[in-house]
């Protein structure tokens, strides 16, 4: 069976020209496919594309004059952290993790909330703040068979939440929000190490980090982690991704 026929839609959309999110110089286009049902097997093979999911949305991008959003994804079979990335696990041996399926409370809100108005400050995002009808939308909305969240405690206090899915082949990190007071322990790190370590225990080969884009402080992060692929050109449904690698330009130790 085609993977195409796995997937029920209720629309596809291409958004109109806008100003990128990431990079404000530049005239983003989105193409959308809302979903009502859809495989393991073939949301992976959207994932092996460059297709992301919010919520019921799947997306990625289709801009006219700009390729600078590039899918990057793990091998981890072969990922070795480094040196750094070490220190941010043993910086957090303290840390509880608990596993499940998407939800939301008040205190997912009221951290979204502490996080983005951090970031704002720290990164010039725009201000905004999260209604729990735009939470759910966003990252709970759907029976996904494979939808995930990492919940982070120190004690009983939540720290961090990561939204993830948890495919057979393949673990796809889908957002990732934490309390500012964590930020000197490195929680991305953190975080992107606990799910690699989950990935591997249940035997996928790569661990989707999302849209790497060199000229954004906010995405460009993702570099960091080696040996890594990345996917060439979005290509149509009926081709073939093509994926190159990319080694380590520094010592491992670094």
């Amino acid at each position: 069976m085609n993977f195409q026929e796995q997937i029920t839609e209720y629309a596809r959309l291409r958004t109109d020209p806008h100003p990128c999110n990431y990079l404000p110089a530049q005239t983003a286009v989105m193409d959308y496919r809302i979903v009502r049902e859809i495989t393991p097997t073939a949301y992976h093979e959207l994932l092996r594309r460059g297709w992301r999911r919010f919520g019921r949305s799947i997306f990625r991008p289709t801009c006219p004059n700009c390729t600078q959003c590039i899918s990057l994804r793990l091998d981890l079979a072969r990922f070795e952290p480094t040196r750094s990335q070490r220190r941010a696990l043993a910086a957090n041996e303290n840390i509880r993790v608990v596993v499940q399926r998407p939800s939301l409370s008040r205190d997912h809100l009221q951290l979204f909330d502490r996080y983005h108005q951090f970031m704002a400050g720290h990164r010039g995002w725009k201000e905004k703040e999260t209604s729990p009808a735009h939470y759910y939308q966003g990252f709970v909305d759907g029976e996904w068979p494979f939808a995930r969240e990492f919940l982070y405690f120190e004690g009983d206090h939540l720290l961090g939440v990561a939204l993830v899915d948890v495919l057979p082949q393949a673990v796809s990190s889908i957002y990732f929000f934490y309390d500012p007071e964590w930020r000197p322990r490195s929680p991305g790190v953190y975080s992107i190490m606990k799910t690699a370590e989950v990935a591997r225990q249940a035997g996928a080969r790569h661990q989707y980090l999302g849209y790497w884009v060199g000229g954004c402080p906010s995405l460009s992060y993702k570099s960091n982690y080696h040996p890594h692929e990345r996917l060439l050109a979005y290509p149509a449904e009926h081709e073939e991704p093509v994926w190159q690698e990319v080694t380590l330009e520094a010592p491992l130790n670094s």
